[in-house]
C-alpha cells in the first residue's frame, strides 16, 4: 500500500487537499467482451465479501463498441459524450441535434471541425491552442514552485524550532546561563546551529 499511495500523493504534498483518484478510459474495442455493460467500474474490494476497501481509487472503463443508443435515447451527460465520441465525424457543427445541443458538446464539435480543416485555418487554430496550453503550463509551473518554496520554508522553521528546544534543554541540564526563548526566536537557523555545535564541543572537551 505504501507504493500505491505514492502514486496518489507525493512527499511534501498537502494531505488536506487530497482528492479521490479516478481514471476514465474510453476504449474503441471491447476489453471485456463477456460483459454487456459499456460502463464498467473497478474498485478495491475484498474478494469474497465484496467489502469496499477505499472510495479514493476507481477505474472507469467505457467501451464505445457496446454503446448503441440512438439520439432519442440520450438522457444523461455520459450518453451525450459517448454518442459524440462514436458519431462526432458525422455531425454538423452548424446544425447540432437537439439532444446534443448543450454548450460543452457544441464547443467539442467546433474543435472537431477546426481540427479537420487545413492550411491557414487549422494553423491558426493550432497556434491558439498551443498558446493556451503554454499559458496553462507556465501557471502550473509557477504554482508548483510556490508550493515547493513554502514547503522548504516550513521545513527550515521546523528545524529551527527543534534546535531552539535542544539549546534550551541542554543549557538547563548543564546548569548554564539559559538563553530565553525570546532571544532564541530572533536567531536564524545557522546561528542556532553554531550555538548548538559550541555546546556539543564544550561537552566533549570536558574531562
Amino acid at each position: 500500500m505504501l507504493y500505491l499511495g505514492k502514486l496518489v500523493v507525493h512527499e511534501g504534498d498537502d494531505y488536506t487537499a487530497l482528492r479521490p483518484t479516478i481514471a476514465v478510459c474510453f476504449l474503441d474495442t471491447s476489453l471485456f467482451s463477456a460483459l454487456q455493460d459499456y460502463h464498467l467500474v473497478f474498485e478495491l474490494r475484498e474478494r469474497l465479501r465484496q467489502e469496499l476497501f477505499t472510495d479514493q481509487l476507481a477505474v472507469h472503463i467505457l467501451e464505445l463498441p457496446k454503446f448503441h443508443k440512438e439520439l432519442s435515447e440520450l438522457t444523461t451527460p455520459l450518453d451525450r459524450w459517448l454518442y459524440f465520441l462514436r458519431h462526432g465525424e458525422e455531425l454538423d457543427a452548424q446544425a447540432v441535434p437537439v439532444p446534443l445541443d448543450v454548450p460543452e458538446v457544441r464547443w467539442a464539435l467546433g474543435d472537431l471541425f477546426m481540427i479537420s480543416r487545413t492550411d491557414p485555418d487549422r494553423e491558426l487554430y493550432e497556434a491558439r491552442l498551443k498558446e493556451r496550453r503554454d499559458k496553462a503550463a507556465l501557471w502550473d509551473a509557477a504554482l508548483a514552485e510556490g508550493r515547493a518554496a513554502g514547503r522548504a520554508e516550513g521545513r527550515a522553521e521546523g528545524q529551527a524550532e527543534l534546535r531552539r528546544a535542544d539549546i534550551h534543554r541542554e543549557q538547563t541540564r548543564r546548569g548554564l546561563e539559559v538563553t530565553s526563548m525570546e532571544e532564541l526566536q530572533k536567531l536564524s537557523l545557522d546561528e542556532l546551529e553554531k550555538i548548538w555545535a559550541a555546546l556539543q564541543t564544550n561537552r566533549l572537551d570536558r574531562p
